[in-house]
């Protein structure tokens, strides 16, 4: 996969020309040294919630195969190896494959060369069918995530969904303007419960969407300091998106008075 670039900071400061070509011992080394840094790093940790059993045949214990622990933590090239681990036989472990799948693939149906994009995006489709509904869910977020529309329109049917399933599926329709992502948008700015970026994401989407009936979330919002930023951003944009004198723009502009005081 052409997702690893070399770039010469010093004579190359805006990162206009890829030296990967040109040295690619250095790319191997420096590609074998970050594998080593994410499987020795906690930073996965935090990419999803342990999945009982997954690996190791102990309730939420989070020793997942290496290869999970890369994709969660952004690594593309984990995918050939993810697909050996849609095993029919291991539910839980399908699982978390499939979600580890579905974060990595839009970087790589991005990939100009192809790579492994088409056979993730085909192995996704399958497992779509699966008869686990967790595992056939995290595989419509994937596919969703590439902007395929069938699969958009299914995961209209998880926003209800508990946990991580429901707030994923709403981040990922709020990204393609989905107006019925709105509500399950709203309950993912309030919960405190719910992970600090996935927050701020779906502040974002709500400013995009514009609909005057977000304005008490994001007013809810700008109390929280780490998403007070991107709720005055999102209530500007929401306010410049409704007509002069409504209601929604009137309490927008009143609650960013308010906060820049």
């Amino acid at each position: 996969l052409d997702l690893c670039r070399l770039y010469d900071l010093d004579r190359d400061p805006a990162e206009r020309r890829n030296r990967a070509e040109e040295d690619p011992s250095r790319v191997s080394d420096l590609r074998r040294r970050l594998r080593a840094f994410v499987a020795s790093h906690a930073r996965w940790e935090r990419a999803a919630p342990p999945v009982a059993g997954a690996g190791t045949g102990g309730e939420g214990s989070p020793s997942w195969p290496e290869p999970v622990r890369r994709a969660l933590a952004g690594d593309p090239e984990a995918a050939p190896a993810l697909l050996d681990l849609l095993d029919p036989r291991d539910t839980p472990l399908r699982r978390i494959a499939a979600q580890a799948l579905a974060r990595i693939v839009p970087m790589l149906v991005s990939d100009p060369s192809g790579g492994e994009g088409p056979a993730v995006v085909q192995a996704l489709r399958r497992t779509r069918l699966d008869t686990d509904a967790e595992v056939a869910a995290w595989a419509s977020i994937g596919l969703a995530r590439t902007g395929e529309p069938t699969a958009l329109d299914s995961l209209r049917a998880l926003l209800d969904r508990p946990a991580r399933v429901g707030r994923e599926a709403a981040l990922v329709l709020g990204a393609h303007r989905d107006l019925t992502a709105r509500t399950a948008l709203e309950r993912i700015v309030v919960d405190e419960q719910s992970p600090i970026e996935a927050r701020l994401e779906a502040v974002a989407w709500l400013g995009e969407l514009s609909d005057a009936r977000s304005v008490g979330a994001l007013v809810r919002a700008l109390s929280v300091l780490r998403l007070r930023g991107g709720a005055a951003r999102a209530l500007g944009r929401l306010g410049s998106g409704l007509p002069s004198g409504s209601a929604g723009r009137d309490r927008a502009v009143l609650a960013l008075r308010a906060a820049l005081r």
